[in-house]
């Protein structure tokens, strides 16, 4: 089954569309169907500006997502097997990129891809009953959907290193800690929470601004700070010349 999509909308704070992963027989896997619907359902949101924020959760409390569906990628070709894989890449990068808030509203597994595609969302909320992990390595395979460089971002070498490589496992109190996720909810509740968080995140900020923090995050991870505090620069001199802070309707 594709992901199924749910509108939730305030008059006062605009919209949040809520992108579920309705794959639970498969604790949520991606298979290439879901990942085209994702990027489908994105790519909307995207393009209806009534959207400020978009929260991925997955059916259930099992598993967020338990990344690729290993009983599909069985029956693939080595050629569609790469093919499968650039389409998950081009999942991350689209979340990335994009210019609402995105977070993961994470209930049980995280494993793998799953973690993958956390990690890709610019915040995570999780279930009392989360678990991140990347076990690729361990397994033989190697994880190919951003984690072996958004893990070191999110939380540096060491730790990574110990997730990747040492099979290490993160559960929700751990990731608080680390600053992985932005707060735990009770089990069952991460979706919920995540809307009030993004209700209250976009009530006085406009979807541009948003976007524009997002851009200069990325280009400052590599970025010296010289060019950094440059790019700052630009923003605020566009944020200057058009548009009035705290304006959400601008």
């Amino acid at each position: 089954m594709a992901p199924s999509l749910k509108l939730v909308k305030d008059a006062h704070q605009g919209a949040i569309w809520v992108a579920t992963i309705n794959r639970p027989e498969r604790r949520n896997a991606l298979d290439n169907a879901a990942i085209d619907a994702l990027v489908g359902a994105l790519r909307e949101a995207a393009g209806n500006e009534q959207v400020r924020a978009v929260v991925i959760t997955g059916a259930g409390t099992t598993a967020f997502c338990a990344g690729s569906d290993l009983k599909a990628a069985r029956d693939m070709t080595p050629v569609e097997r790469v093919d499968h894989t650039a389409r998950a890449q081009t999942l991350m990068r689209l979340i990335e990129s994009h210019p609402c808030l995105i977070v993961a509203a994470i209930e049980g597994y995280a494993l793998g891809g799953g973690f993958e595609l956390a990690l890709a969302c610019d915040l995570r909320v999780a279930g009392s009953g989360a678990q991140f992990g990347l076990p690729e390595v361990a397994k033989g395979m190697i994880p190919t959907w951003g984690g072996t460089f958004r893990l070191t971002q999110a939380l540096g070498l060491a730790r990574a290193q110990s997730m990747l490589l040492g099979g290490a496992r993160m559960n929700a109190d751990e990731a608080l800690a680390a600053g992985l996720v932005l707060s735990v909810a009770r089990e069952g509740e991460a979706a919920m929470q995540s809307i009030a968080i993004l209700a209250d995140l976009t009530a006085e900020s406009t979807r541009d601004n948003h976007a524009r923090a997002k851009a200069l995050l990325r280009a400052g991870v590599h970025a010296d700070s010289a060019t950094a505090s440059t790019l700052e620069l630009m923003a605020e001199t566009l944020i200057a010349q058009g548009e009035a802070y705290g304006n959400p309707t601008a």
